[in-house]
């Protein structure tokens, strides 16, 4: 009878180190980032058709550039609230209706159906008491949360021809 061989023996593993725990830092929650599209309905809403000025400079920055204001319009937040007073002044009743909003990145685009009586002085105009019902298509670029420019570009013809004020109207 052959002798059998003693099977080798496993080598002990060499005992690990006893784990420590890392000391890691408690992240502190981040505000949930402002959705631009979101912020520039807000907006509409809030300043647009409430005529709520007091929370304007919650959406638009200090230095915002206005592309295309209205004639004469100063420069900045203050040229921008200015030329929005002076739109309520000239339409009280003013409603923005959003039937588009579309937005990438940094930048939203909105269309409106505009609704208001012409009541006030608009563009050197006294009010007329008359209805108008325009287009108008919106671009902006938000930065931290703010509008940092704006386009606009709105039928001023079907305002003109509804106003009856020229005459190549």
């Amino acid at each position: 009878m052959k002798k059998s061989k003693p099977k080798p023996q496993p080598k002990p593993k060499p005992k690990a180190a006893p784990k420590t725990r890392k000391k890691t830092a408690v992240a502190t929650p981040k505000p949930p980032k402002r959705d631009n599209k979101a912020t520039y309905l807000e907006f509409i809403e809030q300043v647009l058709n409430a005529g709520n000025f007091s929370v304007v400079a919650d959406y638009l920055a200090p230095d915002v550039t206005t592309h295309n204001g209205l004639p004469g319009q100063e420069p900045g937040r203050e040229g921008f609230i200015a030329a929005l007073k002076a739109f309520h002044g000239a339409f009280p009743d003013m409603r923005a209706d959003v039937t588009h909003a579309v937005a990438e990145g940094e930048m939203v685009v909105c269309r409106f159906e505009v609704t208001g009586t012409h009541r006030g002085t608009f563009l050197g105009m006294p009010g007329s008491g008359r209805k108008v019902h325009y287009q108008e298509i919106a671009i902006v670029r938000m930065d931290g949360g703010k509008i940092a420019e704006h386009w606009s570009v709105a039928d001023a013809l079907a305002i003109l021809q509804q106003l009856q004020t020229s005459e190549i109207v």
